[in-house]
């Protein structure tokens, strides 16, 4: 069973998930991540998400 990486409740078979886009700040290099999944600490959250 899948969980939701920003509220981590279990998402039910069928149900549909939503992925999101998002930039980094200029001088932040991710290229080298690209096609993996990396943690990200959100300091406004005080937690990371995958």
């Amino acid at each position: 069973m899948l969980r939701c990486s920003w509220c981590m409740k279990k998402i039910k078979e069928n149900n549909g998930c939503l992925g999101l886009d998002v930039k980094f700040k200029d001088g932040v290099d991710f290229k080298q991540a690209q096609g993996t999944i990396q943690s990200i600490f959100l300091a406004t959250r005080n937690t990371s998400v995958p």
